[in-house]
């Protein structure tokens, strides 16, 4: 078996809840909207998939992937809306909630308190 070399600046370890709150509160749809990439930080990168947190509260625009994408909702809860054939689904993701979002299905979060999610989102 070969060994893989391996940065030690690779293997670091990430307190999401407290990474989370020291990013700036998105606040969709606020008149006092910041920039989203400020509290949508992107951590790493895993087989081409990034892996994200972001701090953030209100209705996320509409979205979809040619991938799955997981989400896990470290801090506060969001009403995840998905359409799929039948048409809109929903779906509540409180703390502590995972949820595998199938590829090219449209999706929006709406967070109705200022929220943490992890999610690993297809680049």
């Amino acid at each position: 078996m070969t060994k893989r070399s391996v940065a030690s600046a690779s293997l670091q370890v990430h307190d999401l809840a407290a990474q989370g709150v020291r990013l700036p509160l998105l606040e969709i749809g606020s008149p006092n909207i910041i920039d989203p990439a400020a509290s949508w930080v992107r951590l790493d990168d895993v087989n081409g998939i990034g892996v994200f947190v972001s701090h953030f509260s209100g209705t996320s625009p509409w979205e979809k992937h040619g991938a799955d994408e997981f989400l896990y909702m470290v801090r506060g809860e969001a009403k995840l809306t998905l359409v799929v054939d039948l048409g809109e689904v929903e779906r509540r993701l409180k703390q502590g909630c995972a949820f595998v979002v199938p590829k090219n299905v449209r999706h929006r979060l709406n967070a109705p308190v200022p929220s943490i999610l992890l999610s690993l989102t297809p680049t």
